[in-house]
């Protein structure tokens, strides 16, 4: 593992590095394999440019809470035309510009010290990218909304205090994404994690519903059969039965085209966001 000063005037202490990857758990295993590099602003901007990410302060993202007359509509086989025109309807609400505290590229991440405001910040930064590396799988079919929300998430289980939380209340709605992820799936983020480096989340939560809610139910509850044949969807209850999620689902189960899903899974993460805001 090699860690080294670029070209960042702040002095960050190897300790700091030491004390988060001791926090570290199903993403210690990346370690060893990363190059860890600090750099000033001009070079992460040129590492990693500045990007417009979707912008929930304002009201363009509210649209997706008034989606009933498009969802009402739609069905296996009009699902992916349907999800394409609500994701680029969004475009527009990609507006505010952000400049990355760090970044994971070619095996090695870049932290910007001069951007991070304290030690406190720095491992919570730190462990997001680590979950960038971890997910860096020619299996990804997913896109970053997703990616982003999970990093946070899984940094967050890791580590927090007052100063991530104003953090993450001033970035922008794909990394605000993460609270969806810890209310919906708290205790099964590892395995949400695992699953997308697998390319196989959405089989993972078919058979979760098969295999723990309804055998469990089954058994320890005391319900007939009759349920059974509803099991194979039951399992988008985590996703409040949004009606784009079934759709991509039986997409998926006519066609074997898993896209449609993440497509829709980006779209509740966005509307969960919008739906958040106070």
């Amino acid at each position: 593992m090699k860690i080294e000063n670029i070209d960042s005037k702040v002095v960050v202490r190897r300790e700091l590095f030491e004390k988060t990857f001791q926090r570290l758990t199903y993403l210690g295993s990346v370690v060893p394999k990363l190059s860890f590099y600090l750099v000033n602003e001009k070079t992460m901007d040129e590492i990693c440019p500045p990007r417009k990410g979707y912008d929930d302060e304002g009201e363009c993202l509210d649209s997706l809470k008034n989606l009933s007359e498009k969802v009402n509509k739609v069905n296996s086989e009009n699902i992916d035309k349907v999800l394409g025109e609500i994701l680029e309807g969004l475009q527009r609400c990609k507006t505010k510009v952000y400049s990355a505290l760090a970044c994971y590229c070619n095996n090695s991440i870049y932290i910007c010290p001069e951007r991070i405001k304290s030690d406190k910040l720095f491992p919570f930064v730190l462990i997001h990218e680590l979950v960038h590396a971890y997910l860096d799988s020619k299996n990804k079919v997913y896109g970053e909304v997703i990616e982003e929300s999970i990093a946070n998430a899984v940094a967050l289980l890791h580590y927090r205090n007052s100063e991530v939380f104003e953090l993450i209340n001033g970035q922008t709605a794909e990394y605000k994404g993460c609270y969806f992820w810890l209310e919906s799936f708290n205790y099964l983020i590892s395995h949400i994690l695992h699953h997308l480096r697998k390319g196989d989340l959405l089989e993972f939560l078919v058979k979760l519903w098969h295999n723990v809610y309804y055998e469990g139910y089954r058994i320890f509850v005391g319900f007939d059969d009759s349920l059974q044949r509803y099991y194979p969807w039951l399992w988008f209850y985590h996703f409040n039965f949004d009606k784009i999620i079934f759709a991509s689902y039986r997409h998926y189960e006519s066609t074997g085209n898993k896209q449609p899903f993440y497509k829709a899974l980006e779209i509740v993460i966005l509307k969960y966001v919008a739906e958040s805001k106070k």
